[in-house]
Parts: structure tokens; C-alpha cells; sequence
């Protein structure tokens, strides 16, 4: 007998709960509050329910809510309680509010809420399952939230980003699991619980699926999808099985489609193609209701690959048998990575039940990056002339598959009232109605082509950005989006579907001018009088750390690694439109970016001067902003964590590679121009030391040094400058013992020291330096916790870095904390002087 037979979702569906993922708490606000679900039946119409406390009578109701039909068993809705206008029962900071949802529609769920078996699990069982979304042991019997506090010094903000099943370097637990035990910890009180999770890309990984998940995704794909898609270009079979997709024999994702950039073989051999694939990737993702139920029933490679004379050429070495190999005629097969990409997909398994209970108790706000589609899409011209060609009918179908999964799963439910994601009877086709067709009218071309009228994004020739000329990225469909809180503005920004692309194939500007103004500039008008700071929220971030991006990246540039392979898509990269975003922010007095992307966590802390039109320094206008970074989740990779140790840090090593991490005694500075300037360096052994002059001819123009006041090098005092400004990055200085350390640790070690010299050398090696790394950057699997406390003018920011140590004293000490903190200040009133010509 095989899996499908044994342990594939075929027979489980009769043990299934009625709600296969959620409830997930979207979009709150004083206003209105919406709930995202998915059911594996339509029960008829929901009614959300927000209760005061513990109270048994709601304060308001959503309005009776039909679902969305996507599959033969998969039903979705976003439930959105409203408040009247003109009420006084608008939610309220310093409550803890609880939801419950109605079932008021038709049999056997008649009159059914979140607590009754079956809804939430096995409706065999004789009671309800409540407990897998709400903190009953705090005596909180429902899901749970609370607004943004009045008092900013009482907000607490959690970021994440980079979520692979199985990622992580050395297997570590998911990091999103850490939100659990902040939420159990203060769920009951309001001004202490976390108020918002902004997930900032990546929340699953498309382009990079275990051959393990991709086998049960498509195991479940025939019991809650139903219908088929017949994918351009292909027939159905052995070439879309897991491992097989990046196959060398038949390069469906690279070749054929034109998505995957890397050069190995494995690149992109499980990558999600169906759109049915991105649903059940989200559901997988999200909650464990479709995953087996013990570890042993997960498949394994004979399941996967019966036939060792029929393997995908990615697992198979023509050589001798290598250790670990099981030799077969001529070939050896490689069973390793197999192996190890399913111990971490099981491993993410294991507490996923903590992730869901987090989502269900926290608003949670998302953009996608660029794994919820494929790696790095739209990362240049070309790849995005390629792709979005007419005549590459696979590549457009899968990535319009994959927008249309984040639509449903997560652009619906930061926005739930545009018009665009409207089901009001006189919406007509919207995006939602048209994409949910495909399951009641069927999954024909003609309903593909409908959708991909909406969402496909657009290319623009003989467009002009920043003042030069090229091809801008654009679409039907806005996913960047702003709030406002009662003491700060929400912006977040769409960085993949609205670029421009220079013609001098230069790298992109991640956003195009008019997407800037869009969605920055005019976002930074008109806050309100309380409102003491903009959340930006920007998918890479703006202010890269300088080891990879002026250091890391150009360097393997140089040695001819291309531009793709590397990255090659940072803010920093396009200067015309890198330097117009710092400049747009000396519109707001103090501004906060979260990012996430990278796979390693930072803090870096700026101050921008503008000066007026008359150029006169004391007339400059100054502004403050902060660039929080958390990557990854469930992502980290051995580079991401070497690029974090201090002790194995390129930049401090080898000083050729580039300038030295900017740290607080030692900041960065930029002086800028609008127009080509001429800089000038003091050369002490010359006659006149002031006329060595380094030239800039790129328009906008600047100069870069590391120590205000050094008198080695200024702009020319004949022209001045338009803008200058400060960044330098955070260093966690606080010693072991408050970083964590373990008391007993200090005078001994419980276990004995090995025996080999060799081993016993690294052993203390890592002891030793094991409070010294991680200290500036965080390579390891992590989620950013920010707190605030407001003094005078200035704005204190806490950024607390969650992740699991590497080894332990102890066989149970493997936990996830806060290890590594930065504390910056924004305060643009504090008279630090502006860099002088």
C-alpha cells in the first residue's frame, strides 16, 4: 500500500474540522474589525461578534457574510464588523476585547460558534476545541485583541518576515512561535499584550517548496480543490511531480516559464505552478488541520521516488557511492537533502499549532515580497519583459496564479473596504468574484484570462522616472495601503508591482517616481495633532546593512558573480531614486521603517538635513527615521549567520572589502548635490592642501565619509550642499549576564570537556564567544519586537530581536528570547550640527 492509501488526506476527511485555517484577525481599528477563515464546507452565511471582556452581548455585529467558493471543500471569508458613525461604541484603547463567530445558516452547523465541536476540531470528539485559537488558561475563552494604546509609551509592535517550512540553518524552531508565548504572557492585559504583527513579505516561499510538503499539497489538491487546472504549455503527469520541475531533462520553471534565476539544477524543482498549489501552500502554511497527524505518517522518499531508475536528475550523482548514497546500476542516488528538507518541514509541523493560535489573537497586517510569487520577480528589465511577454503563457499563468492566492489570503484583508475587493452585487467582475469563478463556472481559459486582465502587471515603454528615461511597472490593482492610529500613521509599501526600470540597465527603482509620490509623499501630509510618528513598512530594507550592500554585494560583484544571483535590487542601488525616499521623509519629524528580507536583523538609526533655496545651513529642515530589519522567521542560512558574528565579519577582517560597520562613535555621513559637484580633500603635504578634488558627476551627486569634523575632506565651499545626512548602526553592548546567560554557567560547566583536543578547542571557542556574536546584526531565525517611550520631543525606540542560542548548557535550555536589543533616540530637536561645507 503507498501513503495516499495510508495516510494521504483521503483518510482524514471525515476527522476534518469544519474551519481549515483561522480565524486570523486582519485589519483593526477603532472603526471596524475584520476577520479572515476558511471552511471546508459552506455553512451558509457568518456573523462576527466583538464582545467587551468576557461579556456574553456583543457591542456590534458584521452584517450576515456570504463565502467565497475556491475549491470543492475550500470556502473563504472576510468577516468585517462595522461601527455606525455616529455611535459611542467605537472600540476603545486599554480593553481586551474577544470575537466569536456565528454559524446562523444551515444544518449540521445551525446556530454553531468557534467553541462547538466540530467547527474547530474532530467532530467525533465530545467537546470543543477553543483552546487551539484562545488563551483559556488566562481565563480567556474566546480570541482576543486590543487597540494600539493611548499612551505610546505602552504600544508594543511585532515584525517578521522570510517564513520557509524548511528553512532555518540547523533546523532551528520557527521564530513566529516566540508571539505565542508574548501573547500567553499578557493576554489579559491590554496595554502590555501586542497590539499589531506586520508581516513584511515572504510569508510562504513559492519558488522554494520540500518535496515533502509539494507531495501532500498535491495529495490534498484532488479532496479540497475538485477541479483541475490545465497549466499552458503542459500535460498533466510526471513533469509537475515534486523534485521534477527544475529538471535538468525538462527545465518547466526555468526554460519554459523563464522564472528561476539560479544556476544549480535544484533551483526550483518543487516551485508552486498551480493555482490550487499557492491555496493549499497558504493553508499549510497557516494551520496544521491538513497535515498528518504524527510524525511517522509524513512520506518518505520511496513514497515520493518509487522508481530509482525514474528520478529526477537533481537527485541522482553519476559517480561512485558516496556516503549516504544507496548505489543503483550506474547511478547514486542523493537522499541527503531529501532527508534534510523533510526533518525541518517536520519540525515546522511541530509547533504550528502555536503559530495559529498567535495569528488568531493578534491584527496582522501583510504585503507580499517576492516569495509568495518566485524569487526575485521583476529584480530587472529583461526578467520582466521575459515573463510578462505574450507569448510566455506558463510564466504568466504562475504568476498570476500566485497573485491571486495573496489577494485572497492577504491583500483582501489589509484593505477589505476598496472597491476592488468589493462582492456587493453592483461590483460586478472584481477580483474577487472573478477568481472565485473559476471554482463555480470552471477552470477554463477564458476565466484565467479574465482574471489575468486585473492582475497581471503592465509594462510601460517610454516612460520617465527621476528625470530619466525607461520602462515602468504598473497595475490594476493597488496593494500598497495607509492607517491611522490614534498616535502614529501606518504606510505600507507595494516595492514589487510598481518598479522602473532605467534603460541604461542600471538596477531598479523599487518604486517608480509616481509610485513614490503615491505612496509615500502624499501619505506624509496631513497627520493628526497626536500622531507622534509614520510606521513605514518596506519589504527590503531602505537603509541597508553596510557589510552586505557596500561591502558584500559590490565585492562579489567585482569577481563577476552576476548581478541576479546576488541580489542586485536594493534602494541603495538606484541613487536617483534612493535618495529622493530619504529626501520625501523630511516631510514627517520622526519616521520608523520595519523591513524585513534580507535573512539577518539589524537597527540603524538617521538624520536627514534639508536645506532651503538659498542654501544656508541654519535654514535646513531635519528629520529622523529609524530602520528596524527582522529576517527571517524560519530562513536563516549559515552566511546569514557568519555575516553576524563578529568574529567572522568580512568588513572588519579584511578592510579591502569596504568601510567599516558605521557605528555610533563612528557614523556615516552623505553630503548631497541636486547637480554634479566637486568635493574636496585636504592633502596636508601639499602646498595648497585644499585643491585636491574628487569629482561627482552622477546626478544627484554625493559624498561619503565616516567622522564628522576631521578635516580631511568637505564639499566646496563656493557651492554648499542641498542635503546632508547621519546613519550609523546599533551594537547591543549590554553584558552577558543581562543578554541572557545562564547563572551556573559563570563557575561551571555541567558537562565534561571532550576529550579530543581539537574538539575541545572549538568547544570553548564557541562558549567563549557565544555573548560576543549576534551583537550589531541577528543572522539567526528571529521576530523584531518594538516598543516606544516618548520624552519631551524625543521618540525612544526599543527594538527587541527574539531568537534560539546555538547549542545550550543544558538539554532543555533551547529556548526563543529576546538575546539582542537596540535602544536608538529620534529627536530632531536635539541641535546636533548639520555636516558643514
Amino acid at each position: 500500500m503507498n501513503w495516499v492509501t495510508t495516510h494521504g488526506l483521503g483518510k482524514r476527511m471525515d476527522k476534518l474540522p469544519l474551519v481549515l485555517a483561522g480565524p486570523i484577525l486582519r485589519r483593526t481599528e477603532a472603526i471596524a474589525t475584520s476577520i479572515w477563515i476558511a471552511l471546508r464546507d459552506d455553512p451558509g452565511k457568518l456573523i462576527l461578534h466583538i464582545y467587551e471582556g468576557a461579556s456574553t452581548t456583543p457591542i456590534v455585529s458584521s452584517e450576515a457574510t456570504s463565502l467565497l467558493k475556491l475549491g470543492d471543500a475550500l470556502f473563504v471569508a472576510l468577516l468585517t464588523a462595522e461601527y455606525p458613525f455616529e455611535s459611542n461604541n467605537r472600540l476603545q484603547a486599554g480593553i481586551v476585547y474577544q470575537y466569536d463567530i456565528e454559524f446562523p445558516g444551515i444544518a449540521p452547523w445551525l446556530g454553531k460558534k468557534l467553541e462547538d465541536v466540530g467547527i474547530l476540531n474532530n467532530p467525533m470528539l465530545t467537546s470543543g476545541g477553543i483552546n487551539f485559537i484562545a488563551y483559556t488558561s488566562l481565563n480567556i475563552h474566546r480570541p482576543s485583541f486590543s487597540l494600539p494604546p493611548t499612551s505610546i509609551d505602552d504600544l508594543r509592535i511585532i515584525h517578521t518576515s522570510c517564513r520557509k517550512v524548511h528553512g532555518g540553518d540547523g533546523g532551528d524552531l520557527d521564530a513566529l512561535t516566540a508571539l505565542d508565548e508574548i501573547i500567553l504572557q499578557s493576554a489579559d492585559q491590554p496595554n502590555a499584550r501586542p497590539h499589531q504583527l506586520y508581516f513584511t513579505g515572504d510569508q510562504i516561499y513559492a519558488d522554494d517548496v520540500s518535496d515533502t510538503l509539494l507531495y501532500m499539497i498535491q495529495d490534498a489538491e484532488a479532496h479540497i480543490i475538485g477541479w483541475q487546472e490545465t497549466l499552458p504549455l503542459l500535460k498533466e503527469g510526471d513533469n509537475i511531480r515534486p523534485g521534477y520541475r527544475a529538471d535538468a531533462r525538462r527545465n518547466i520553471i526555468k526554460e519554459v516559464a523563464h522564472l528561476s534565476i539560479g544556476d544549480e539544477p535544484e533551483d526550483a524543482k518543487s516551485h508552486l505552478m498551480k493555482l490550487s498549489e499557492y491555496y493549499l501552500a497558504y493553508l499549510f502554511a497557516w494551520s496544521p488541520v491538513l497535515w498528518v497527524d504524527e510524525e511517522e505518517y509524513f512520506p518518505n522518499w520511496s513514497d515520493l521516488f518509487p522508481d530509482p531508475f525514474d528520478l529526477p536528475v537533481v537527485e541522482i550523482i553519476e559517480s561512485a557511492v558516496e556516503e549516504g548514497g544507496s548505489g543503483t546500476g550506474d547511478i547514486t542516488i542523493r537522499i541527503e537533502p531529501f532527508l534534510d528538507e523533510r526533518s525541518k518541514t517536520i519540525i515546522f509541523w511541530k509547533k504550528l499549532s502555536m503559530v495559529r493560535r498567535a495569528l488568531a489573537n493578534v491584527p496582522i497586517y501583510m504585503i507580499c515580497d517576492d516569495h509568495e510569487v518566485t524569487d526575485d520577480w521583476f529584480i530587472d528589465k529583461a526578467w520582466a519583459e521575459e515573463v510578462l511577454h505574450p507569448t510566455n503563457l506558463l510564466g504568466r499563468r504562475i504568476l498570476q496564479n500566485a497573485v491571486s492566492a495573496y489577494v485572497m489570503f492577504q491583500a483582501w484583508g489589509n484593505t477589505p473596504k476598496l472597491p476592488q475587493f468589493s462582492l456587493a452585487a453592483q461590483a460586478g467582475n472584481t477580483v474577487l468574484k472573478r477568481i472565485s469563478d473559476l471554482s463555480v463556472k470552471g477552470a477554463t481559459i477564458n476565466q484565467f484570462n479574465l482574471i489575468g486582465e486585473l492582475l497581471t502587471p503592465i509594462l510601460k515603454s517610454n516612460s520617465v522616472s527621476y528625470g530619466v528615461e525607461g520602462v515602468e511597472l504598473t497595475s490594476s490593482i493597488e496593494f500598497s495601503y495607509a492607517i491611522d492610529f490614534n498616535n502614529f500613521r501606518a504606510i505600507v509599501l507595494d516595492s514589487r508591482t510598481r518598479r522602473f526600470f532605467p534603460n541604461d540597465g542600471g538596477a531598479p527603482a523599487l518604486l517608480s517616481e509616481e509610485a513614490l509620490n503615491n505612496q509615500i509623499k502624499a501619505n506624509l501630509q496631513g497627520l493628526g495633532p497626536n500622531q507622534e510618528f509614520v510606521l513605514l513598512i518596506a519589504p527590503a530594507p531602505i537603509i541597508g546593512h553596510t557589510d552586505w550592500e557596500e561591502t558584500t554585494q559590490p565585492f562579489l560583484a567585482r569577481l563577476g558573480k552576476p548581478k541576479r544571483e546576488i541580489d542586485w535590487e536594493a534602494w541603495g542601488f538606484n541613487k536617483r531614486c534612493f535618495e529622493a525616499v530619504l529626501s520625501s521623509f523630511n516631510a514627517v519629524p520622526k519616521l520608523v521603517i520595519l523591513s524585513g528580507d534580507v535573512h539577518f536583523s539589524f537597527t540603524a538609526v538617521g538624520k536627514y538635513w534639508k536645506n532651503s533655496a538659498t542654501g544656508v545651513s541654519n535654514g535646513s529642515k531635519v528629520s529622523t527615521f529609524a530602520q528596524l530589519t527582522s529576517s527571517a522567521a524560519k530562513n536563516s542560512t549559515e552566511n546569514t549567520n557568519n555575516l553576524a558574528t563578529n568574529e567572522i565579519n568580512t568588513a572588519r577582517i579584511i578592510p579591502y572589502f569596504g568601510a567599516n560597520l558605521p557605528l555610533a562613535a563612528a557614523p556615516k555621513y552623505v553630503l548631497g548635490r541636486k547637480v554634479p559637484a566637486r568635493f574636496m580633500q585636504k592633502r596636508p603635504s601639499l602646498s595648497n592642501p585644499w585643491t585636491n578634488f574628487k569629482l561627482s558627476n552622477s546626478t544627484p551627486s554625493t559624498y561619503v565619509f565616516y567622522k564628522l569634523n576631521q578635516e580631511n575632506e568637505r564639499v566646496d565651499p563656493m557651492l554648499g550642499v542641498d542635503w546632508a545626512y547621519r546613519i550609523y548602526f546599533l551594537d547591543d553592548i549590554r553584558n552577558s549576564v543581562v543578554r541572557g546567560h545562564y547563572s551556573e554557567a559563570n563557575a561551571s560547566d555541567p558537562y565534561s570537556p571532550p576529550a579530543n583536543n581539537y574538539e575541545q578547542y572549538l568547544y570553548q571557542h564557541k562558549r567563549n564567544t557565544r555573548w560576543t556574536v549576534q551583537t550589531s546584526a541577528v543572522g539567526r531565525d528571529c521576530i523584531g519586537e518594538v516598543t516606544f517611550r516618548l520624552t519631551g520631543s524625543k521618540l525612544i525606540i526599543t527594538h527587541a530581536l527574539w531568537y534560539g542560542l546555538e547549542g545550550k548548557y543544558k538539554d532543555d535550555a533551547f529556548y526563543i528570547k529576546p538575546f539582542t536589543v537596540h535602544t536608538c533616540e529620534l529627536d530632531p530637536n536635539d541641535n546636533e550640527i548639520q555636516p558643514e561645507p
